[in-house]
């Protein structure tokens, strides 16, 4: 599967989970490859950008991990814009530190990531493991 064609696939699954979720709410403008060039990126596969509402995925990686990834950044996404979590304090944590990941990524984020990998388990009948 070339890139046009898997970002074809994850708009499907964003759709998907926006209108079952999300009542259509989700404002996302882009979702967009990366390679690992820069060294802001170095360490990351995925990540959402929300003052351009933009969701950017590792290019490199296998297309399973890549759907993982997309619902995980999802579920940052549903945060942000649906329940209105304010990440500014978190952010002042160093990024990448265990108070970091732990404030941005609690049980409820981990119920929410979970629920969206099963639908798209469900709806388009794939293996993620």
């Amino acid at each position: 599967m070339n890139n046009k064609q898997r970002l074809k696939f994850f708009w499907k699954i964003t759709k998907i989970i926006n209108k079952k979720f999300c009542k259509n709410k989700l404002k996302i403008k882009d979702i967009i490859f990366f390679r690992k060039k820069k060294r802001l990126f170095r360490n990351t596969v995925g990540i959402y950008v929300h003052d351009f509402k933009v969701i950017m995925l590792r290019e490199s990686i296998p297309i399973q991990l890549q759907i993982k990834i997309l619902c995980h950044e999802l579920a940052h996404v549903y945060e942000r814009q649906i329940i209105k979590i304010d990440y500014s304090n978190i952010h002042k944590k160093r990024l990448g530190s265990k108070k970091y990941y732990k404030c941005a990524h609690n049980k409820k984020f981990h119920r929410l990531f979970d629920k969206f990998l099963k639908e798209v388990i469900k709806n388009f009948k794939i293996d993620i493991n």
